[in-house]
């Protein structure tokens, strides 16, 4: 029995996005992955815009329906991502349930097996007090060699390593597990170099946000972002090896991104979205044994479980097709099929 790891990067785009609208070049740690055995959907999209739509959907392993659209709410999302299908289904094979922190409510499972946490109070006031980070940073805090960042936007930077760094410990955990680890990078704040070193924001309560609520300039979020990602494939690298070596049986990893990048979405005007940039997302898959015999380049979230119980536990749940749908923040549930517009191309204005 495999332990299974989902790993969400938020906001973590596609490699054509990053070459051609971000001017990153990711093709090293993709290449580094694929040397590892992972399978790159180049493909991929993600099937809705919003993290909570995303989550209930591919933690559900089926596209989301209502029958009152205009009154729904992410309310009813965070219900779905937390009573999920695919926790329940592996809950009765026996599995613990290991998650971390996010520091997102619609993905904080307190109720978990194992909940780790860099935070020891998430609901701290946001913009004052300091975060104990950890014991070992006690002692340089106390002598004035470095500074602590306040709870809020600088817990993410706390969080982000804490949990890329727990990653590698899981193995340690006995029995069979379902990790399920949503991190916040290279999302917004950009409070990281690709060195890991603490980043000031670039004004006091300014960077937390994206699309058309973007309160920073776009050359900062673009420069922002890439040094997030960079800092953040460099970390997951060293965890995934460590996820490899330390495990007892081969395991199933997912990293995949809920939704692309926002420099170029609207939460309220699809006509205003980059749908191009908004819905690819990086999508990897390790699957031991025969199970990436069943993947194609434009897999999207909502058939990566139902790969992995057909391929390890025996069901038949077979794919769905893979569509793509734009809804506005206000209105979660009303949902425009965009799937055709997903491979045109947008510039920076």
């Amino acid at each position: 029995t495999p332990d299974i790891y989902y790993i969400i990067l938020d906001s973590y785009a596609r490699e054509d996005v990053l070459a051609q609208l971000y001017g990153l070049d990711n093709s090293g740690f993709l290449a580094s992955l694929q040397a590892r055995g992972f399978y790159i959907a180049a493909e991929s999209h993600s099937n809705y815009f919003h993290t909570p739509s995303s989550l209930a959907s591919s933690l559900n392993m089926d596209y989301l329906y209502v029958e009152n659209s205009e009154r729904a709410s992410f309310g009813a999302l965070g219900d779905l991502v937390r009573g999920n299908r695919v926790r329940a289904a592996l809950d009765e094979q026996g599995y613990s349930f290991v998650t971390v922190e996010s520091g997102f409510a619609v993905s904080r499972f307190s109720n978990a097996d194992v909940y780790l946490t860099a935070v020891p109070n998430p609901f701290l006031n946001q913009f004052e007090g300091l975060l104990l980070i950890s014991s070992a940073l006690v002692i340089p805090v106390d002598k004035g060699w470095m500074t602590v960042p306040v709870v809020g936007r600088g817990a993410n930077f706390v969080q982000v390593r804490y949990a890329l760094e727990q990653l590698a410990e899981v193995p340690a955990i006995p029995g069979p597990k379902f990790v399920f680890f949503h991190i916040i990078s290279p999302h917004p704040p950009f409070l990281v170099d690709r060195y890991g070193n603490y980043v000031e924001p670039y004004s006091p309560y300014a960077g937390d946000l994206d699309g058309d609520v973007l309160q920073i300039p776009q050359e900062v979020y673009i420069d922002g972002y890439n040094e997030k990602l960079i800092y953040t494939n460099r970390m997951l690298l060293a965890a995934v090896d460590a996820i490899l070596e330390n495990s007892t049986t081969p395991p199933v990893i997912i990293l995949q991104a809920d939704h692309g990048p926002g420099l170029l979405w609207s939460r309220s005007s699809l006509e205003a979205t980059c749908v191009w940039e908004r819905a690819a997302i990086l999508n990897a898959y390790y699957l031991p044994e025969d199970g990436a015999s069943q993947l194609y380049p434009g897999i999207t979230p909502v058939n990566s479980f139902r790969v992995i119980f057909d391929t390890y536990f025996g069901t038949d749940l077979g794919f769905l097709e893979d569509r793509v749908y734009y809804s506005t923040w206000n209105r979660p549930y009303q949902f425009i099929d965009v799937t055709e517009r997903t491979s045109h191309p947008c510039g920076v204005p």
